[in-house]
């Protein structure tokens, strides 16, 4: 990919006062053959390094800040909350309507792209029934732009690990940085091409969808 310095910059944070330094924000620009292909979100540019604050105070300006136990909180919606630890694993409670049915379908979808050795989705590390939280890996950045032929052969592909994604949106995009792969997140509404056996319904979308 191709940095660009003088594209758009997001304003200096601080990120605590007891270390407090300048982090600016620098998009990464896709380009092939002279056109711009995708668009990332910047990639924050830190001074010396200094020890990990114990909470964290900056986040994307338009996702928000949170606080939770070491985490940073990247959504917070009537459906599910999403945080990231420390770690990279990525953490997302259901809530709100049919909470139970979408964690479930969503767990189940995973777990069968995984077992089909599908890489460019979350893959499960956890998974609590009684807490409705789910642990999977870490996908990357979320995409500003991406050519609309790129995005229809990313969902294209995964129909062919069983699965239709059924909101093809570019939220649901992210790019990997550690091995430049765009990936495909939020399966709560997706739907299994082939009738596993478990007798649940392949899809949720007709009733819960919006």
């Amino acid at each position: 990919s191709l940095r660009l310095e003088g594209l758009q910059k997001a304003p200096e944070h601080e990120v605590i006062p007891q270390v407090a330094r300048a982090v600016k924000m620098v998009p990464e620009v896709e380009v092939q053959d002279g056109e711009v292909l995708a668009v990332l979100p910047g990639r924050r540019k830190r001074g010396p390094a200094l020890p990990r604050p114990r909470t964290v105070a900056a986040c994307q300006p338009a996702i928000g800040c949170g606080r939770v136990a070491g985490m940073e909180e990247i959504k917070d919606t009537a459906r599910a909350t999403v945080r990231i630890g420390f770690d990279g694993r990525v953490h997302k409670t259901f809530r709100g309507h049919s909470a139970r049915e979408r964690f479930d379908h969503e767990t189940r979808v995973l777990r069968h792209l995984q077992a089909r050795g599908c890489d460019f989705v979350p893959q499960v590390l956890e998974s609590d029934s009684a807490q409705l939280r789910l642990v999977t890996t870490n996908c990357g950045r979320r995409v500003d732009h991406l050519a609309p032929e790129r995005q229809e052969e990313l969902f294209a592909t995964l129909e062919r690990f069983g699965v239709r994604h059924e909101d093809r949106a570019l939220r649901n995009i992210t790019y990997r940085v550690a091995d430049g792969r765009f990936c495909v997140i939020d399966f709560e509404f997706a739907t299994l091409l082939e009738d596993d056996g478990s007798g649940l319904p392949l899809t949720l979308k007709p009733t819960l969808a919006r």
